[in-house]
This record gives structure tokens, C-alpha cells and sequence, in this order.
């Protein structure tokens, strides 16, 4: 048994066998991943890196179901991963309508995100499992000729120009995607059904993902590292960057292009102490650990929707209050009411307080009003407050006012 574990996949091509023809030629795949384990095994972590054609989907799966057996409860597994990624159909259901499955493109085969959700669920309870995925999820032709023409420009170029001049995207072509979907449609379609549906409520493990941008946006390459990766390593800058985990994120947001925005996920047991702690700390937070020392409220909402969709469901806890009331806005600075309370509109910002008193219970469903007001925007961000009483005595926000980019939001497509 162990307390912490790293494992870390780079792929600078795959076997062209597998995919029609197509290697997925990278250039910066296996530096990130030896970047990321250099990070782990100075910090004491127990460490295997999986490179190129041994970063196969039962390598992978094989090395996660030992990691899950060997892991200690309240221990940190911490996994990165450096190649392509995809999105094939959602075949069990359980994506929004209209939704895909993302993927790791592997050596011999896509790896669904509904398998890893199988493996995260053979973790003991209090574990803490830190995702870093260095990768894109390109769903459609037009979306790569959108990024393709866009290169052209300066300011796009600045980012991502690599020594030959052409940018590289970390998404599998939507043809060779196509082909090798149809190739492999009864294998992935088996995989989702065999994972079953995503009870996240049953996981006991809680399982925190810095992604390299949103789903819907393609990861750049470099010669030497991938575009999130180097920003990433800047910001950690040897360890002497001292935030949590949300902070982290921020501060690599801010050196990224607007055309590549990392993503901040959390799925499983709610850990609020493994979310405040610095990125790859080894040792469990004490009971009770959270940001400034005080427990604070949590709410969780999907990380994308669809526009013409039913409104999102949030889940939350009012940390240790009884009472909970939403606040969503279409900017992140319209939580800051000092500054922005005059720029508040029905249209941009609402509060559950306006139409009922605080709450209690573990979900929210934003009413279908506020909805069809609302979901004219790319983001929806969203926070919660919470207090002992009707007065609001203790009264605690999720985010603060002027948190800007560390509010989560959701994401609306279509």
C-alpha cells in the first residue's frame, strides 16, 4: 500500500494500423509526460511513465486498477495525459441529449471517458485523484477548419506556431475519427454499456481535472512541451507556486489564448479540503482543511449544456450552515456588487433570493424562466451562499465577490 501514486502517458503517435493510415505525429507528447513525472518523483510519489506504443488502452487500465488496489485510503493518485483526444457518440445515454463521449486517442484504441469513470470508482474512499490532460476534443470538420483558418492570423499564430511554422492541434481528425468509430463501433459501444451509468453519488473517491481547454476547443502542440502543459510548468515554476488548486488553474487561464481556456472539473465525493490544498500535496487534508481554515459552502454544476436543453440541475452542500440560497450571471464580475450592482439585469444575472427564501436540501433546479433569459450566453457562471438562519447570520459564499475566472460556470453549446 501506498499514499501516493503517478502515472503519466505520452503519446507522440499511435499505431497507424489502428487508425486508417493516420500516426497522430506530436511533437511535445512525451516531454509533458516526463515534465509531470519529474513534478511527482519530487515529491516522493511512487511514479510510471507510459510512453508511445506502451501506452495501449489495457496498459492503461491496468496500471489505474493497480493503482486502485494499492492505493491507502485518504492517498493521491496523480495522472497525466499527453496525446490526442476525441469524441465518439454517446451509445448508453448518459450524456445530454446531443452529447458525445470524450476520449484519450491510445496507442491501439480510443479510451472512453466512461471507462475511466469505472475506474474511479474501484478507489477507496478519500482518495484524492488529480487528472491533468493535456488534450482536445475536436467534434466536427467545421470546428478544425474553423481553428485552421483562424491560424492564419497574427495573434492566433503568436500562440501556437511551432518551428515549422504550421500549428498543431492535440484533436483526432474528424474523418480518421469517423473511420475508426465505424471500424470500432461494437467494441465502444460494449465499453459504455459495460460501464454503466455515471453514479457519481457512489464514488468514494473524489477526482479533480485540469484540462488543456473546454470541449469544445482544440489543444495546441509545441516543439518542446504542449501549449497548456509549458504554461502550466511556468506556473508551477519549480514549486514555488503556493495557491490551491483553483488558483492554479486561474493562473494558467491567464498566460493562455482566449481560443484555448482550461477546464476545472470535479466529479465524486465532495473534498473541499483536497480542492484548497497546493497542487500535488501528498499528505490527506486534516479534517476540516479548507480555503483560509473554515469550511465554506460547495455547489456543483454540469460542466456544459445545451441551449435548447432543460435547465441545469446544480448539486450543493451548504458546508456548516443549514441554509442555501443561488446566484447565476452571465458575467463572473456581476457577483461583485459592489462594483457591478448597477449593471445587473434580468437578462444577465439572477438570484434565487429575489423569488424565494433561503433553502434547504442537496440540489438545485434553475427554473425554466431564468433558463429561457439566461442561456443566450457562451457561460453560465454560478456560486452559492449559505447561513444558519433567515437573517443570514454566517453568512458564506462558494466564490467570492471578486474571484472573476475561479467561478465555475457551465458551458452552453448548440
Amino acid at each position: 500500500m501506498t499514499d501516493s501514486i503517478s502515472i503519466h502517458i505520452g503519446l507522440n503517435r499511435v499505431n497507424p494500423n489502428a487508425y486508417n493510415g493516420w500516426d497522430g505525429a506530436l511533437q511535445g507528447c512525451v516531454n509533458d509526460a516526463t515534465a509531470m513525472q519529474r513534478i511527482a518523483q519530487s515529491l516522493g510519489y511512487t511514479s510510471t511513465i507510459i510512453l508511445n506504443d506502451e501506452a495501449t488502452a489495457n496498459r492503461v487500465i491496468s496500471e489505474l486498477g493497480q493503482a486502485a488496489f494499492n492505493l491507502d485510503p485518504g492517498g493521491i493518485v496523480f495522472l497525466s495525459y499527453s496525446g490526442h483526444g476525441g469524441q465518439i457518440p454517446d451509445a448508453n445515454g448518459d450524456e445530454p441529449p446531443g452529447g458525445k463521449d470524450e476520449t484519450w486517442v491510445l496507442y491501439d484504441r480510443q479510451l472512453i471517458d466512461d471507462e475511466l469513470y469505472n475506474m474511479w470508482n474501484q478507489f477507496p474512499a478519500q482518495a484524492r485523484i488529480f487528472v491533468v490532460s493535456d488534450s482536445c476534443h475536436s467534434g466536427t470538420v467545421t470546428r478544425d477548419l474553423e481553428y485552421m483558418s483562424a491560424s492564419q492570423a497574427a495573434p492566433f499564430a503568436a500562440h501556437y506556431r511551432t518551428r515549422s511554422g504550421a500549428p498543431r492541434f492535440r484533436g483526432i481528425p474528424p474523418e480518421v475519427a469517423a473511420v475508426n468509430y465505424q471500424q470500432n463501433k461494437p467494441l465502444y459501444d460494449a465499453l459504455q454499456f459495460a460501464s454503466g451509468s455515471r453514479t457519481r453519488s457512489a464514488m468514494e473517491a473524489c477526482v479533480l481535472l485540469i484540462s488543456g481547454c473546454q470541449d469544445n476547443q482544440l489543444a495546441g502542440d509545441g516543439d518542446t512541451n504542449g501549449l497548456f502543459t509549458g504554461m502550466l510548468l511556468n506556473v508551477w515554476n519549480n514549486g514555488t507556486f503556493a495557491g490551491d488548486y483553483r488558483a492554479f488553474r486561474s493562473a494558467i487561464v491567464q498566460l493562455m489564448p482566449p481560443t484555448q481556456t482550461p477546464n476545472y472539473f470535479v466529479v465524486g465525493t465532495t473534498n473541499p479540503g483536497f480542492e484548497a490544498q497546493k497542487p500535488f500535496t501528498v499528505d490527506a487534508p486534516r479534517t476540516g482543511d479548507s480555503v483560509d481554515g473554515a469550511a465554506f459552502p460547495i455547489i456543483k454544476g454540469p460542466p456544459a449544456a445545451l441551449r435548447s436543453g432543460s435547465p441545469p440541475t446544480f448539486t450543493v452542500s451548504a458546508g456548516p450552515n443549514r441554509f442555501w440560497l443561488v446566484e447565476v450571471a452571465t458575467r463572473s464580475d456581476l457577483f461583485d456588487i459592489t462594483n457591478h450592482s448597477n449593471d445587473r439585469s434580468d437578462t444577465n444575472f439572477y438570484g434565487s433570493w429575489s423569488d424565494t427564501s433561503l433553502m434547504q436540501g442537496s440540489s438545485y433546479n434553475l427554473p425554466s424562466p431564468v433558463w429561457g433569459r439566461l442561456r443566450k450566453t457562451d457561460r453560465l457562471y454560478y456560486r452559492l451562499g449559505s447561513a444558519t438562519d433567515g437573517n443570514y447570520s454566517n453568512y458564506l459564499v462558494s466564490n467570492a465577490d471578486t474571484d472573476g475566472d475561479l467561478i465555475p460556470a457551465i458551458q452552453i453549446n448548440g
